[in-house]
């Protein structure tokens, strides 16, 4: 089995000490940095659309590019799932030396997935509360991105629109970060479902005039849809929550 867990990343870091962790530069073309890591500028990618894309350019790379992994993730520079014997998230201090591996047994090693072989299916972030997700986007950004995210869901895949209705108007968590590690088929899956959906949305440019904060738009939508997607097949996948090891 081969479990490949990709870091996104926007710099050099400490990466995990475990194997299972790749640290992959996200909007590689668009940068200037001295690094070992991969980046997500190779093979079929979207690395240019880093900048409303955050780190789903590197799902998207992972998507079309690893053809060997049978468990695939996604995590973060300084985020990562913590070991099944913790039922919190996690909070510590990042190491001040960027030479210096990232060394707590709390983070998940590889054959803390072993499991994804069996029965299980996809690994996600614990939900974590923001009162109703509709109106909590409205909070931070600009809603209308949801209308248009509504109706591009209505146009292309309208069996997802009650899990959409209930997710945003009922639901009060979502799953943060974009985290995940499951099987390469399911995550496949998921990849084709956003992505049909995202893609044609960056292609209306309606967020040119947003701050480069709002311009992270997609990172912000996808954080909210993945749990309409969940949630649509809920009766197909068996899906567990676990803790994030954060470091600030």
């Amino acid at each position: 089995m081969k479990v490949t867990i990709y870091t996104a990343c926007h710099d050099n870091f400490q990466n995990p000490c475990d194997n299972i962790y790749t640290p992959m530069l996200c909007g590689k073309k668009n940068k200037n940095i001295v690094t070992n890591f991969m980046g997500d500028d190779t093979g079929q990618n979207i690395s240019d659309l880093n900048y409303c894309f955050c780190e789903l350019t590197a799902l998207y790379w992972m998507w079309k590019n690893d053809k060997t992994s049978d468990i695939v993730g996604l995590s973060h520079y300084r985020r990562f799932f913590a070991k099944k014997t913790y039922g919190n998230n996690l909070f510590y201090k990042m190491p001040s030396n960027p030479d210096e591996k990232i060394e707590r047994e709390e983070i998940a090693a590889g054959n803390d997935f072993d499991y994804l072989m069996g029965d299980v299916d996809l690994v996600v972030s614990l939900k974590q509360d923001v009162g109703n997700v509709l109106h909590n986007y409205r909070l931070y950004h600009n809603i209308d991105d949801m209308f248009l995210v509504e109706r591009m869901i209505q146009r292309l895949h309208p069996e997802y629109m009650d899990a959409y209705r209930f997710f945003m108007r009922e639901e009060c968590a979502i799953y943060r970060y974009n985290m995940f590690v499951g099987k390469k088929a399911v995550v496949d899956k998921y990849c084709e479902w956003i992505f049909s959906i995202l893609l044609p949305l960056a292609d209306l440019k309606f967020f040119n005039n947003y701050s480069d904060y709002q311009k992270r738009i997609f990172g912000f939508i996808s954080e909210r849809i993945m749990g309409v997607w969940l949630l649509h097949n809920r009766d197909k996948l068996l899906i567990e929550e676990r803790p994030v090891v954060e470091f600030l």
